[in-house]
């Protein structure tokens, strides 16, 4: 969990340094070891679409907005979508407001391991 939240802070600054490739890659890899980091889904979504892979993007926002159980995200995740439409070409048009949420969550991923603390006695 430590390791996943860590990570997520990482990618957090790598998108906000401007380094979207990065910040994607960092971000698919915290959403492949815990797929229920909904904030990790929502700044993946972005950056798939600011790299230009709108659909992959549309995908990972819609995930969110079916499967997340926090109504704050989900209504992030809602507004987000509200914003992209399909043109004629079938390619999406996108038009952000504002960005995510810009404070981490608590993530609802349990531990891998029992092991996680270790403490000297």
């Amino acid at each position: 969990m430590f390791f996943v939240e860590g990570s997520f802070l990482i990618a957090l600054d790598k998108y906000r340094e401007g380094k979207i490739q990065d910040a994607n890659t960092r971000f698919r890899n915290i959403v492949d070891i815990c797929p229920e980091h909904w904030e990790a889904r929502l700044y993946l979504a972005m950056t798939h679409i600011q790299l230009g892979d709108k659909k992959q993007g549309l995908r990972q926002m819609t995930h969110l907005k079916e499967f997340c159980p926090d109504p704050v995200m989900k209504e992030k995740a809602e507004q987000s979508l509200k914003t992209i439409k399909l043109n004629d070409d079938d390619e999406l048009e996108v038009v952000w407001k504002r960005g995510p949420m810009t404070k981490p969550r608590p993530n609802p991923c349990k531990p891998r391991s029992r092991f996680l603390f270790w403490q000297r006695g």
